[in-house]
This record gives structure tokens, sequence and C-alpha cells, in this order.
């Protein structure tokens, strides 16, 4: 809160902080970072206590476990796969390691962390919108948020997003068209050619997938991560 009432303020950025401003600031400082581990830093205390009770909470909401996983800056508490969390760490690092220099470049002055910042990170939008109606609002086209009062971050991983499942359901539609086309089947008069089209739809709708998941991560996770660095700083 203390850097982020200083970025407000300051004569070098009179606007407030508002979507479009770190938006832009977070995709130029981000393009081609994100897959970066943070630059090591002073290690902070490890909090069981507050590592297990944010994993609980997120558990009590949806009614199954969750993991948790540590990074210099962070805590995710997370049901959505390794693969995806690792994901969301590094692109919070790298978002983290880009606000520092942001502050430092327009000479906001930031303090020291004195925890590491909780995130929850659910494996569907459901268990997503589950956790913004717990807070008296909805999920709606969110597709993340960061919430002051209990100075949390909240995301849901991208392949579970509402506006893609019409993409997914015409990859899985051609995944299905293939299976009868393949081994055997190509040898078959006229299979060859309907082989190779249903290929390179595949290839184009996983391009499109690819591409709203990447689109998503830097418009929104790393727009909402940049919140709350600014204010923990």
């Amino acid at each position: 809160m203390r850097a982020h009432a200083r970025y407000e303020r300051s004569s070098a950025s009179r606007c407030a902080l508002d979507s479009f401003t770190t938006t832009l600031f977070v995709l130029t400082a981000c393009i081609g970072a994100f897959a970066q581990e943070s630059q090591p830093s002073d290690a902070l205390p490890i909090d069981a206590g507050a590592e297990s009770a944010l994993g609980a909470s997120a558990a009590e909401l949806v009614g199954h476990a969750f993991k948790t996983r540590r990074t210099d800056h962070f805590v995710v508490a997370y049901d959505a796969s390794d693969l995806s969390a690792r994901d969301l760490c590094q692109r919070l690092e790298a978002t983290f390691d880009n606000v520092l220099r942001f502050c430092r470049f327009n000479s906001i002055p930031a303090e020291p962390l004195a925890h590491r910042m909780d995130v929850y990170f659910f494996a569907k939008y459901s268990e997503f919108d589950a956790y913004a109606r717990s807070l008296g609002s909805s999920a709606g086209a969110w597709s993340g948020f960061y919430y002051s009062g209990n100075n949390r971050a909240a995301f849901y991983d991208s392949l579970d997003d509402p506006a893609l499942r019409p993409l997914l359901e015409q990859i899985e539609g051609r995944r299905k068209a293939l299976e009868p086309l393949a081994g055997d089947g190509q040898r078959r008069p006229g299979n060859s050619g309907a082989l190779t089209r249903l290929r390179q739809e595949l290839a184009r709708l996983e391009r499109q997938r690819d591409e709203h998941v990447e689109r998503r991560n830097r418009l929104i996770v790393q727009h909402e991560a940049a919140h709350q660095i600014l204010y923990n700083l």
C-alpha cells in the first residue's frame, strides 16, 4: 500500500493506477521475460502457519485439498496442475522484478516486503467464482483480481476460461475425427487428404488456444499481480 500510494501521488505519475496504465507498463516490461525465474533476493522468513492457513481457506471453500508453492515473494495455494502453477509462479516473480524496476525508474520509494504475498490459483472457473461470491461479488468475465481486504490475489487456470470452451470443443472434435484415420485408416483411398486437412485444422485451432491463453496471462495475471505488489511495497 505504501508504494501504491506513492505511485498515485508522485509528480511523475499523476494519473491514478488504472487498468490502462498498469497493463501498458506490465506488457512493455514483461513481454519475453515471463518465463525467467526471479533474480535472487534476500530470503523472506517462512511462515508455515500462514501458508497452511492459506491452503486450508481455499480447501474449505471448494471442498478438496490444495497444494502450496512458495517462491521468493509469493505463496500460491492451488489445485490446478503443477505445470500451470509453475508457469503462474514464474509470471508472478517476473512481474515483481519489473514492478520493482518500474518504481526505481520513476523514483517511487519501495520498501522491502515483510512477508510473502498470498495468491489463490483455482483449477476451475466455478471455484474462482465461488471465491468471488464469498467476498460479496461474482467472477463475471473476470479472469483474476486482487482484493485488498484480505491482501490476496486470485486467478484460475486459463484452460478453463468459459470464453475458450467453444474452441476447446472444436479441438476435441478434430481429435476424435482423426482417430479412425490414423494408423491403417490413412492407407485407405481418399483418407490421406482428409488426414492432412484435419491435422492442419487441429494445428490452427491449437495455435488459437495457445494465443488466447498467452494473451489472457499477459493482460490479466500480470496486471492484477502488479496491483498486489504495489500495494505491499
